[in-house]
Parts: structure tokens; C-alpha cells; sequence
């Protein structure tokens, strides 16, 4: 009996030692050193985050949203290469007579002045009543100028002041001025009379709004 404790107890101090050589000198370097190629091989397993890089998996952080600037709106300015640029209206000098709507030499004869061509119209005429006299039908107005060559202006003041439906007295040189029922004003330069016809250069202005 005295025996089995003595092995049992032997046994038991030789456990105790082993344990206590463990802990302590060359054998506890070598386990550190064992234990420490461990982590480093377990943290090799991860990928390094290299600068400037996020880590797969890793969402990194995230952007601030952005964020409206207010300032004050400012319009662009053309350059003066661009600048559009403007021609200036022309308007139409004052106291130029309108355009000649016929110009022509007629032998009186009936004629409606009014026509671009003057022709025969019944009751719109100038018409010779003799070789002296000229008649207007309702509407013209006739007057004999003393001018040399009355314009439109003079014509048409002259028609409106002295106007009268018969001229009297014509002869090669005279010159009858006159209005048409339309508001046209006419010239008639008596060229030649003649038994039959009574021969006038004839010029008719053309009005403004009448066509």
C-alpha cells in the first residue's frame, strides 16, 4: 500500500515539474514565437487597404450631398461684335409728288381720265365740246393756268380755287389744269386744234389710297 502512494506521489511531482518547465525558460520563448507566426499568418488571410483605396466589401464613407450655391443671377452682356444692329426707317421726303399714272398725247375726243389708260367711259369724260372748249362730266373740275408748267401742287390748287366743269378759249400753248372724280390731278397741254380734234399732252397724277 505503502508502495502505490510512493509511485502515485512520484508520478504527480514528475507532472507538476513538466508544467512548471513549460512556463518557464526556452520552451515558453519557443511557444511565443509559435504563437506570433499564427496571428501573422491569420491577418495575412486579409487584403491590405492600400491608400487611396477602400477595402473590398468595405462601403467606405459616404458622399455629403450636394449643396446649392445662391448667388446673384447675372445677365451676359453682347460684345459689340455681336451686337445686333439697326438700320434707321427711311421716311419719304416730304413735298415729292406722287408718281405719273399716264403720260400721252390724246386728241380730245371723250376720255375717263381716271383709267390707266384713259378711254371712253360713259359719263366719267373730258370731252370737246368745240375747238375752244373743253367740258368735264360730274366730278372733274377744269381751270385754264397762265403758268408755264403748273406741277401737281399747282394744278390741284389751282382746280380746287378756279374750278369749273367748261374751259373756254383754248388755243396750241394754253394749258388746262384739272381734277377727276376719283381725286387725281391732271394737266392738259393743248398741242393743235384742228376742225375735228382738239390735240393735248396729257399728264395725270397718281393720288395717294386711290388705285
Amino acid at each position: 500500500m505503502a508502495t502505490g502512494e510512493s509511485a502515485h506521489s512520484g508520478e504527480t511531482r514528475e507532472i507538476n515539474s513538466e508544467r512548471r518547465g513549460w512556463r518557464s525558460g526556452p520552451d515558453r520563448v519557443t511557444a511565443l514565437v509559435g504563437l506570433a507566426g499564427l496571428v501573422v499568418g491569420v491577418l495575412g488571410l486579409f487584403p491590405k487597404a492600400e491608400p487611396g483605396h477602400v477595402a473590398s466589401g468595405d462601403p467606405g464613407p459616404v458622399p455629403a450631398p450636394p449643396v446649392a450655391v445662391v448667388g446673384t443671377a447675372h445677365r451676359a452682356v453682347p460684345s459689340e461684335r455681336s451686337a445686333p444692329t439697326t438700320t434707321p426707317a427711311v421716311e419719304a421726303p416730304t413735298g415729292v409728288a406722287p408718281p405719273v399714272r399716264y403720260r400721252g398725247t390724246l386728241p380730245f375726243g371723250d376720255y375717263d381720265l381716271d383709267q390707266p389708260q384713259p378711254r371712253y367711259a360713259q359719263g366719267r369724260n373730258v370731252w370737246r365740246v368745240d375747238r375752244t372748249t373743253l367740258h368735264g362730266d360730274a366730278g372733274y373740275e377744269l381751270a385754264v393756268s397762265s403758268a408755264a408748267a403748273p406741277g401737281r401742287a399747282e394744278c390741284a390748287a389751282l382746280a380746287r380755287t378756279r374750278g369749273e366743269s367748261d374751259v373756254t378759249g383754248l388755243a396750241p400753248g394754253r394749258r388746262v389744269c384739272g381734277t377727276t372724280p376719283a381725286g387725281r390731278v391732271f394737266r392738259v397741254d393743248v398741242i393743235a386744234v384742228t376742225g375735228e380734234s382738239t390735240y393735248g399732252a396729257v399728264t395725270v397724277w397718281e393720288s395717294v389710297g386711290i388705285t
